[in-house]
Formats: structure tokens, C-alpha cells, sequence
């Protein structure tokens, strides 16, 4: 999968989750409200405030995986990395990027018949800002294909 192709799927109004363990790995699942590609190819996501062992623990060197679904298609993709820094305050850019992430996850419920006061229940009050370079790429279309490896993140 290339940067670019990601990057769309990001871009499209999937929902987004993601999980992370603690250092006695008990797992801790969490919504995420915005993700992008960096230029180097990392993934910059906006991880729901609510997750509190994952802002707390979050570290260089941790491990997180995030699951993109188009809720229109059902086509996912599972991203698995390593953080390349602890949790960050999220600054204009990332707020842009949140509000941008609620219109279009907020049409892509639309489009399946779910009312509008749905995003107002999902959306996190707040966020913080985990960035991890990416180490895996699944194929996680329901079908014969999912759990396939779709390589490393190429271009």
C-alpha cells in the first residue's frame, strides 16, 4: 500500500479505533478523531482524551495499532507502529484536521442512514496527538483476504 492510497482512505470518513497495552499489557481501546500521513510516512493520530492509561503510558518505543474502516464498504486497513514520542498537545493544525474528520465521518454516517446527533455522541471532548512510524499494514476487509499483509507503507 502507498502513502498516497492511505492517505485517501484516511481522508474518506473511516471510522477509526485504536488500542494500545500498558506495561503489564492489559489492553486499553480508544477512538481516534483525525489521522494523516506524515511526510516521512508515519501516521499522526488524534486519539480520544478518554484513553487515559494510553496518554498516560505513551512513550517512544511503545506499541499501538489503529483500524480503519470505510463504514460505507466495510473496507479496512490495520496499522500497527511503534510511537515515536510520547503523547503531544495538539495544536491549530490538528484541530482543523479534527474538524475536518467530523464533517466527513459525519457524511459517510449520513450516507448509511444514521442520524446526524450520532458524531455528537462519538466525538471526544478532547484529543491528544500520538505519532507512530509504522512497522505493519493488514488487510482487514471482511472476506477471504483479512489479516493479509498488504506490505510495508511504500512512497
Amino acid at each position: 500500500m502507498d502513502r498516497a492510497e492511505l492517505r485517501e482512505l484516511l481522508d474518506t470518513g473511516v471510522a477509526m479505533l485504536g488500542v494500545s497495552t500498558d506495561d503489564q499489557l492489559v489492553p486499553e481501546a480508544f477512538r481516534v478523531w483525525g489521522a494523516t500521513i506524515d511526510e516521512l510516512g508515519g501516521l499522526r493520530a488524534l486519539v480520544s482524551s478518554d484513553a487515559g492509561r494510553t496518554l498516560a503510558g505513551l512513550r517512544a518505543g511503545g506499541r499501538l495499532s489503529f483500524v480503519f474502516t470505510d463504514i460505507t464498504t466495510f473496507r479496512s486497513v490495520q496499522v500497527k507502529g511503534t510511537a515515536v514520542a510520547g503523547a503531544e498537545v495538539p495544536g491549530p493544525t490538528d484541530a482543523a484536521l479534527m474538524r475536518q474528520y467530523d464533517e466527513t465521518f459525519r457524511a459517510a454516517l449520513a450516507a448509511i442512514g444514521h442520524p446526524r446527533q450520532l458524531v455528537e455522541r462519538l466525538r471526544p471532548a478532547a484529543v491528544f496527538v500520538a505519532r507512530i512510524a509504522i512497522d505493519e499494514l493488514y488487510d482487514q476487509t471482511p472476506g477471504p483476504g483479512a489479516g493479509r499483509s498488504v506490505g510495508a507503507l511504500r512512497g
